[in-house]
């Protein structure tokens, strides 16, 4: 049995990068922002975790941050031991995955992400257009490539029996065709 499709597959708009904010600074799941959205929760989640920002702590007073501080034989701490645990946040580590509003930020002595909406976009932005500009290829790449390929095609093979006798070659046939 087929399953509805939730999302209409575009790319997210800076309307639905606010509303993810606010769904993050609200406390909400992921799950819940997306059905908001109308897109799927693993989309709202690569969001989250491909732009929000990271804020260090402060190593001032407590150079390592154990989850068995209190518990540990050896202390003081000041070095990562066999026996180090990372601290873990179900807010930052979890749903919604930034700490935007956070009632205990303030206190937190974890390292910390804010999920910023007009930041997200901007970045998002510039990728679109890195992405698409040019080939994605160093010049020795593309002549060996070339070297591979011209003869073959100069003999009349076509670009799928060459990329099937040639797997060492890397790309799909239609980027070859692009590339030609």
């Amino acid at each position: 049995m087929k399953t509805k499709q939730e999302h209409d597959g575009s790319h997210l708009t800076l309307e639905e990068r606010k509303i993810i904010q606010a769904g993050i600074e609200n406390g909400a799941s992921k799950a819940d922002i997306s059905r908001t959205i109308g897109k799927d929760a693993t989309t709202v989640a690569k969001e989250i975790r491909k732009h929000r920002q990271f804020k260090p702590r402060s190593t001032y007073g407590r150079p390592v941050l154990c989850a068995k501080m209190n518990s540990c034989r050896k202390k003081p701490c000041v070095e990562k031991c066999e026996f180090f645990e990372e601290p873990r946040c179900k807010r930052r580590d979890k749903s919604p995955g930034a700490c935007n509003k956070c009632e205990k930020a303030s206190k937190c002595k974890m390292d910390k992400y804010f999920y910023k909406a007009a930041n997200a976009d901007e970045g998002y932005r510039r990728d679109l257009v890195d992405f698409r500009e040019g080939l994605n290829l160093t010049t020795k790449e593309r002549d060996r490539i070339a070297e591979i390929i011209a003869p073959l095609l100069n003999q009349g093979q076509s670009v799928h029996q060459i990329l099937s006798a040639h797997p060492e070659i890397g790309q799909c046939e239609k980027t070859i065709y692009t590339y030609i």
